[in-house]
């Protein structure tokens, strides 16, 4: 909260069943606190507190994360007076144990009267639907996955969500890919990622359930699930670096199983 006081005219949180002295401490912090009971749905609860915002502009952030690296006077001024789209993008910095830091382009500022909100209970995501969206200046560091014990219970929590959606639905089992592998639970995330290249989905979907289905086929000695994942991935973006990897596991599978066959090494 105190990252982006500077930033932003009202904080809103949303509270949806904290045990501890959030709600204390976020008042003392000036913010409005609304409550509501937890509904399994991210979404749901991003939604209602956009719609109790009074701003033009919305900036989401969780408990989680702190605003880092932001001129705050330029971005004021480019949200006050230039002629911008209606979602702007934010590159956010997620922090994963032995310091291992992974950034990301995330749309996390939308204006309110553009009407655009949250979609799917988990992995939720601002429904642009082809809207245009402009990089800001913004970073964000997320601090929620730094810990590899609380990073197992998010996953656990995830995949429980995942599993409440319709299994024809690509962004469910695009979820329970992540959630399988994340718990190396790789066959159920093997079978789930083929599933998903059934449903013909989109690219992104589709590149990235190959990259974590390999993974899980390699973890369970599946050199036909390897073959289709690849296969897949090349004939849609041969050069994205997720399909590099998925050729990478397939070489790694084929080492593999030439040491076990006592083949050597050597030309």
């Amino acid at each position: 909260l105190r990252s982006i006081q500077s930033l932003v005219d009202e904080v809103i949180v949303l509270d949806t069943g904290s045990t501890d002295r959030t709600i204390e401490i976020a008042r003392e912090l000036g913010a409005i606190v609304f409550e509501e009971p937890w509904q399994d749905d991210f979404s749901l609860h991003r939604n209602h507190a956009i719609d109790k915002a009074s701003g033009e502009w919305v900036l989401v952030i969780d408990a989680d994360e702190e605003l880092v690296e932001t001129n705050v006077e330029e971005t004021r001024h480019h949200l006050q007076h230039a002629q911008l789209p209606p979602v702007l993008m934010i590159r956010e910095h997620l922090q994963y144990p032995q310091g291992r830091k992974v950034t990301f382009l995330t749309p996390r500022i939308v204006r309110r009267a553009s009407g655009i909100r949250y979609v799917y209970p988990i992995h939720e995501q601002l429904d642009v639907q082809g809207d245009d969206s402009m990089l800001s200046n913004l970073h964000l560091l997320h601090h929620g996955y730094a810990d590899a014990a609380h990073q197992r219970e998010k996953e656990e929590r995830n995949l429980h969500l995942a599993l409440s959606m319709p299994a024809d639905d690509p962004h469910a089992l695009h979820c329970r890919v992540r959630s399988f592998c994340a718990l190396e639970r790789f066959s159920e995330g093997k079978e789930a990622a083929l599933q998903l290249l059934e449903l013909n989905t989109s690219e992104v979907l589709t590149v990235e359930a190959c990259a974590l289905g390999a993974m899980a086929a390699l973890f369970t000695d599946d050199a036909g699930a390897l073959d289709t994942f690849m296969t897949t991935s090349q004939q849609l973006a041969p050069d994205e670096p997720d399909v590099l990897f998925v050729q990478v596991l397939k070489a790694m599978h084929r080492y593999r199983k030439s040491l076990s066959a006592g083949d050597s090494t050597k030309d």
